[in-house]
């Protein structure tokens, strides 16, 4: 594994200390299912973890102040994983988490022309250190989104 992902989100999080900048990072327990198992659950399954996962952006949404997105957002989630997932499956995983993110109002969409989604993974050496990073970065204005 490369540095690219480290050096890709150290560089968001000094973005995050610019002036005037919005932004807003928290950690969700991990790991996230992979894209594989979700479509293979049981549809109640399924609409359990959705549930539980829009409380858990809500919960978090609210202690951190997140206001509802009027423009469009960077969204970067780094999962801290055991053992890793090929690039469909790690893409697909974030699906119910970036669901949840917009229907809180934290995105204006999901779609690329209201959200830059960025996903990654770090291989971890044990189970306990699973972990999800979150960093959602208001963009100012279209001209400085570089």
């Amino acid at each position: 594994m490369t540095d690219e992902p480290i050096s890709f989100f150290d560089a968001q999080l000094e973005r995050c200390n610019e002036p005037g900048r919005l932004c807003w990072i928290f950690e969700l327990p991990g790991p996230l299912p992979s894209a594989n198992k979700i479509l293979r659950i049981h549809w109640g399954a399924r609409r359990d973890y959705c549930q539980q996962m829009q409380k858990l952006v809500q919960v978090v949404g609210n202690q951190l102040s997140i206001p509802k997105a009027e423009k469009k957002r960077e969204l970067f989630i780094i999962q801290y994983k055991h053992r890793l997932f090929d690039k469909d499956n790690l893409y697909g995983s974030v699906k119910i988490l970036v669901d949840a993110i917009k229907k809180e109002g934290h995105l204006v969409d999901d779609s690329e022309k209201w959200v830059y989604l960025k996903v990654v993974q770090l291989q971890v050496k044990a189970d306990q250190e699973e972990k999800v990073q979150v960093i959602l970065v208001e963009i100012p204005d279209a001209s400085s989104s570089g």
